[in-house]
């Protein structure tokens, strides 16, 4: 954490000082730097290979996002606001699902259970602003994302029963647990849209919803495909999009009182 919060600062300086310098601004009336800090609601959808288990159903995962913006106004309506933030993402996956065979030893496989995956990403969001006289604004853009950190965490157990005379029951239970760093993708891009209230003095308040393009895992992964008898498999392309809900608190430095 330590690690991401010094190169977080170092981002920040670096975009400042460019922001600041940069002669694109020079027709902007005023830039003003502040900090934003806010809940998460995520989710991950996407399609499982055809003949893949279904993974049951997700719920979603609760997160954070905290970081530093900038708005850079062209006139009293318009400005540009982009951010570097970090924030989770992920998904809560309850696990039920069966699997059928007919090879040597025929048997019924029930998994069921639960299993959370948490990312954390460096987003910049880069929005375009349009501002309402009243304080209500309405942003719009495309985000950027690189992959921190990853990891998953289950429980889950798996009952197994064989269709032989007498049948033989195998039950076990199990917390599997780890990273994922191999296994997913590095980029996220996406796009947002959203809204808010700025006061006079610097204080605001935003909802934004963003829909991830990218397909966040690698794929590569062979399942057992359920709709053949011989039990042969399948391989998964890549998949699973992020999708996030992002309600916010944020303060910009030098508004007028």
């Amino acid at each position: 954490m330590k690690r991401i919060i010094q190169n977080l600062k170092k981002l920040i300086m670096t975009i400042a000082i460019f922001l600041a310098s940069s002669s694109f601004f020079i027709n902007a009336q005023e830039i003003h730097f502040g900090a934003k800090v806010g809940l998460n609601l995520t989710d991950i959808y996407g399609v499982i290979s055809p003949g893949g288990p279904p993974m049951g159903n997700s719920s979603v995962a609760v997160g954070y996002h905290v970081g530093g913006i900038v708005d850079i106004a062209f006139n009293d309506n318009i400005s540009l606001a982009p951010e570097i933030l970090y924030s989770t993402a992920g998904t809560k996956e309850n696990l039920s699902y069966t699997l059928t065979n007919d090879l040597a030893i025929p048997m019924t496989i029930v998994t069921s259970g639960t299993m959370s995956l948490n990312l954390g990403y460096l987003q910049i969001p880069i929005m375009l602003k349009y501002k309402m006289d009243n304080g209500i604004n309405f942003s719009v853009g495309p985000t950027f994302g690189m992959l921190l950190t990853s990891s998953y965490l289950g429980n889950e157990t798996v009952n197994i029963t064989t269709f032989t005379k007498p049948p033989i029951v195998s039950n076990s239970t199990s917390t599997p647990a780890g990273k994922l760093d191999t296994a997913m993708n590095k980029t996220d891009i996406g796009f947002a849209i959203g809204g808010g209230y700025q006061f006079d003095f610097g204080l605001g308040f935003g909802i934004r919803y963003i829909f991830g393009f990218s397909q966040i895992f690698k794929g590569g992964i062979s399942y057992p495909d359920t709709s053949d008898p011989y039990g042969r498999t399948v391989t998964q392309g890549p998949y699973g999009q992020n999708e996030t809900l992002q309600i916010s608190v944020s303060y910009l430095f030098g508004m007028s009182k």
